[in-house]
């Protein structure tokens, strides 16, 4: 066997990677929506920190459900941010996509509204947004909901007066209340679900998944990853440039002011009780089974 290639199954052994790892650069391809949640992996790309390791970080964004299932089925994308009741979604089409990370943001989710709002645009009949102002209003009647395809769907609803309010989150809640019309932010979310659920803190609205990721590669994506994490979210400003700069749509709109004040919260893919716990509160109110365990990490189970 030649030097070369002894050096190269070595460092696959100091790295827990597969031998063929060490014959060449490995590149892992990231993907998220436009939202504050999708930045970290943004540093990823922009960084590179485990260059060393022989791992190269890649981007492309997904935009419905479905596009992420094809995306990760096809080995497009190996590693993705979502919402979190996507994750049990996916395993229920056959797609045991693995838990690396999850997100809650405070600050995050808005209803903003017209004073004497009485018709509300909430996007995705049966996803998370309309699950989680479901578990919010309890018992209270539904009033006039009206739901739509897309989160930009329902600020145009609002902002063209066929609705008085709409359920929002950051960036787009901040551009709608830019422009003005009387508009304002009402309620705190994750205020109003503690008291709901009688716990502490905010949803779990994210999460980061993995799929056919060597076990080897896990540890070092977790740990790159939190470092990211918790460096953004002392550096809104930086996460908002990360994000104009990845998806063009997003120039030109108020993400300074959007990510100012948000709080975002990580927790690993062993913390998991915050996670669990917003699963089981939506799972009642859920077109689809979101009680289903999600195997923990085999770190995790060590």
């Amino acid at each position: 066997m030649r030097v070369s290639a002894v050096l190269g199954v070595l460092l696959a052994v100091l790295f827990g990677l597969s031998p063929s790892f060490g014959r060449g650069e490995q590149v892992i391809t990231l993907s998220g929506l436009p939202v504050w949640d999708t930045a970290p992996l943004l540093r990823l790309v922009e960084q590179q920190p485990l260059l060393p390791q022989g791992i190269r970080f890649a981007f492309r964004p997904w935009n419905a459900p479905d596009q992420l299932n094809a995306l990760l089925l096809s080995g497009e994308v190996q590693v993705a941010s979502a919402p979190s009741t996507l994750l049990p979604l996916l395993r229920q089409r056959g797609l045991p996509a693995t838990l690396l990370a999850s997100s809650a943001i405070d600050g995050n989710l808005k209803i903003v509204a017209r004073d004497g709002a009485k018709t509300l645009a909430v996007p995705f009949r049966g996803g998370l947004p309309d699950l989680i102002l479901r578990r919010l209003r309890g018992d209270e009647p539904e009033g006039n909901i009206r739901y739509t395809a897309t989160p930009a769907e329902a600020m145009q609803l609002m902002l063209t007066g066929r609705v008085d309010a709409a359920f929002l989150a950051e960036p787009l809640a901040s551009l709608a209340l830019s422009k003005g019309q009387g508009l304002s932010a009402g309620g705190d979310v994750c205020a109003r679900w503690s008291r709901a659920t009688g716990g502490a803190g905010c949803p779990v609205t994210g999460v980061y998944l993995a799929y056919r990721l060597d076990d080897g590669l896990a540890p070092l994506l977790e740990s790159a990853l939190a470092e990211a994490y918790a460096r953004l979210a002392e550096e809104p400003a930086a996460a908002a440039a990360l994000l104009s700069g990845a998806f063009p749509d997003l120039k030109g709109l108020p993400l300074n002011a959007a990510f100012a004040g948000l709080a975002p919260n990580y927790a690993g893919p062993c913390e998991r009780g915050p996670l669990d716990q917003t699963l089981k509160e939506l799972d009642p109110l859920s077109p689809v089974d979101l009680s289903a365990p999600i195997p923990a990490d085999a770190a995790c189970r060590e």
